[in-house]
């Protein structure tokens, strides 16, 4: 699933990964639900950061981010 060698991901990348829209990803960072850095004018979630976020909403579906 992750890729142990990249250092970070962009939004449409983690969506990708997730199974989910590109917008659910853009919410979820404006929220401060998935931890993100915004670098010049991309947003990059750290792959630590995701792996983290991930193992910590394992148990919810698609879409349902826990934070909201």
């Amino acid at each position: 699933m992750l890729d142990n060698k990249k250092l970070a991901y962009s939004r449409k990348e983690v969506a990708e990964l997730l199974g989910l829209h590109v917008n659910t990803i853009d919410k979820y960072v404006r929220l401060g639900v998935l931890p993100a850095r915004k670098l010049g004018s991309r947003w990059l979630i750290p792959a630590s950061a995701l792996r983290e976020w991930l193992e910590g909403h394992e148990n919810y579906p698609a879409g349902q981010g826990g934070g909201e």
